[in-house]
């Protein structure tokens, strides 16, 4: 048997299941029954595929919003037709003329934008407001000055502790904004994914769902509502037997205290898998195994039982069918954005159609 019969492709790979991504959808549109879906789709879409996620999701939401208007401009070239808002607006003329000459609905969070918008005064556009995150938005005092001049169409804010229902900077946030925004007749928005979830006063006329739309919450917890749709994988790419003593991999962190056997895997993280993992584990046809020493840049190795029956060429999990990312995050000490998006050119993605 030659290496490309037992291993036709080193590569580990990304499934990203758009059933999942629809269903969690209908789990927002459920969940927030009076308020329109602008789905949050930015950093390629988490790192699911924004051309792939959007088409999927189009059909099922009312608007798409990214981050860039680079991104907005993918979408255009995909033939995305809805509309698409851009999170943080425009940052010189030329993105300006994009917006225009697409379509696009940019988000107004700075004077700079306020100044350029003389060049294209009549284009709709969102305003961010500050209501205490510090990050994006202008004061809530300048809202009333600012909105006669432009052709304002929701006016939006974020909320910096969603992922703790009962914070109290949640009502504290919610309250500014229906204060400044007063009397002005626009749409308003301020749900994240959190407060989708949690928080249904601050369901509001538009929400914005982006996490949870690919099956995680904010902070990593379980949520029974909304399902995982990526899972990852990657072959085994060889079979060692240690004597007790032997170490494995760099730094020599850990050694065999009894004769065993382990198998190397073909992801890293050069592939977007967390060097920092710790006490980690895989899901193997067998069940689950410890990784065992460092995780280097292409390879990590875990310890095999003396009854397991592991080939080259025989698929590991990473996360997904077996292991939830809210493991591997716990694991590695951040959040389920970091791992989703971490994900480099070198996974390769498929996509299961809803």
């Amino acid at each position: 048997m030659n290496d490309a019969e037992v291993l036709p492709q080193n590569r580990p790979v990304a499934r990203i299941d758009l059933t999942a991504i629809v269903n969690n959808c209908q789990v927002v549109r459920g969940l927030a029954t009076g308020s329109r879906i602008m789905a949050v789709v930015k950093a390629d879409a988490y790192g699911h595929g924004l051309p792939q996620v959007a088409r999927a999701i189009a059909p099922w939401v009312d608007a798409l919003a990214v981050a860039r208007v680079a991104e907005a401009v993918e979408l255009r070239k995909s033939d995305i037709g809805c509309d698409i808002v851009v999170l943080q607006g425009f940052t010189s003329r030329s993105e300006l003329a994009d917006c225009a000459v697409n379509h696009f609905l940019p988000v107004v969070h700075t004077e700079t934008q306020i100044r350029l918008m003389k060049e294209e005064p009549e284009l709709p556009v969102w305003i961010k407001v500050d209501t205490g995150m510090h990050r994006l938005g202008l004061t809530s005092s300048r809202l009333q000055d600012v909105s006669p001049v432009l052709n304002v169409v929701g006016v939006m804010s974020h909320l910096a502790n969603s992922d703790q229902h009962d914070h109290p900077m949640n009502k504290a946030q919610l309250s500014e904004l229906l204060s400044c925004a007063r009397g002005l007749g626009c749409p308003l928005s301020i749900a994240n994914s959190g407060a989708v979830l949690s928080l249904p006063e601050c369901h509001l006329d538009w929400v914005r769902p982006g996490i949870m739309l690919f099956g995680a919450s904010a902070d990593g917890r379980e949520e029974s509502r909304i399902r995982e749709a990526m899972s990852l994988t990657a072959p085994v790419l060889s079979l060692q037997s240690l004597r007790v003593g032997d170490s494995v991999g760099y730094g020599s962190t850990w050694k065999a205290s009894e004769a065993c056997r382990i198998a190397v895997v073909g992801v890293g993280y050069a592939d977007g898998y967390p060097r920092e993992i710790d006490g980690g584990e895989v899901q193997t046809a067998a069940g689950r195994r410890p990784i065992v020493g460092r995780v280097s840049m292409d390879m990590l190795t875990i310890l095999l039982r003396e009854e397991d029956h592991l080939d080259v060429g025989d698929q590991v999990t990473l996360w997904g069918d077996g292991l939830s990312i809210r493991e591997v995050v716990a694991w590695a000490g951040t959040v389920p954005y970091t791992l989703m998006t971490g994900l480099t050119g070198r996974v390769h993605r498929e996509y299961i159609e809803p």
